[in-house]
């Protein structure tokens, strides 16, 4: 379903009708902020998790749709990658008056190669310093390359002084990259936990406390915690065993696996 189908149904005062609807259904209200945001009840703004498609906006310079900045660099590359320069040209234009520096960065390609426009070295590399100020390693690279490459005159020193520069600021991204993973998966892992302790709190509220350790008949790992849906012959006809001659009690044991990392995947 698309995401103008989707509103059309949400926004909709009719219940939908079909196998699954809603005897409680209400409508509510779906605002489209841009063609890759929306809000639900002028609530937060969800994001679009795909990436778009090349053409499913028309460019213009106005950006009378108000595409966001991440959101027109990505168009203006696909629409590159495609050969539809001027199109990435609108795109990367719309991207950097939002402050992209990636988009400046695809302004500077354009220009050095010579796609959609004349080929013009020095607009190229007023277009990389300015995505290099706002932090693009890519663009503090291409400087160095063209003079490496004579496309700017050969100056030994300000080749490695962008080598350097570009070498610097990537380690900076890659850290910033790094840490925000870590952030991620830390949040993830406090989920996880806060979850598994839920899980295993509520058995406890009708575990039987009469019931025998023993009773669990799962295999035991080489720590001697028990595996997940396991069965060990040994322990469960001992189990049985002492059952039968009254020699054990059985109540409802409780599964601890939930609070293992390795069963959060």
């Amino acid at each position: 379903m698309s995401l103008f189908s989707l509103i059309g149904v949400l926004s909709s005062s009719a219940p939908p009708s079909g196998k699954g609807a809603s005897d409680a259904w209400s409508p509510t209200t779906i605002q489209v902020l841009d063609p890759d945001h929306f809000s639900v009840a002028q609530k937060s703004p969800f994001q679009r998790v795909t990436a778009p498609r090349l053409d499913d906006v028309p460019c213009s310079p106005q950006n009378p749709l108000r595409v966001k900045p991440l959101w027109a660099y990505l168009r203006g590359k696909m629409a590159e990658d495609a050969g539809k320069y001027e199109i990435a040209g609108c795109w990367f234009h719309i991207g950097l008056q939002g402050g992209d520096a990636r988009s400046r960065s695809g302004m500077g390609d354009l220009n050095r190669k010579g796609l959609g426009t004349g080929k013009n070295a020095q607009f190229a590399v007023t277009w990389y310093e300015r995505a290099a100020q706002g932090g693009a390693p890519y663009a503090a690279k291409m400087i160095a390359e063209m003079y490496d490459t004579g496309e700017l005159p050969m100056d030994a020193t300000k080749s490695q002084t962008w080598h350097a520069r570009a070498q610097s600021m990537k380690e900076e991204y890659d850290r910033r990259v790094a840490e925000e993973k870590k952030k991620e998966a830390d949040d993830w892992a406090a989920l996880h936990a806060t979850v598994a302790i839920a899980l295993v709190g509520g058995q406890l509220l009708t575990w039987d406390v009469g019931a025998d350790p023993d009773c669990d008949i799962r295999a035991r790992d080489r720590l001697g915690n028990p595996v997940p849906d396991s069965v060990d012959p040994a322990r469960e006809a001992r189990r049985d065993r002492m059952v039968a001659n009254g020699e054990m009690y059985c109540g409802k044991p409780i599964d601890i696996s939930p609070l293992f990392p390795e069963n959060w995947r």
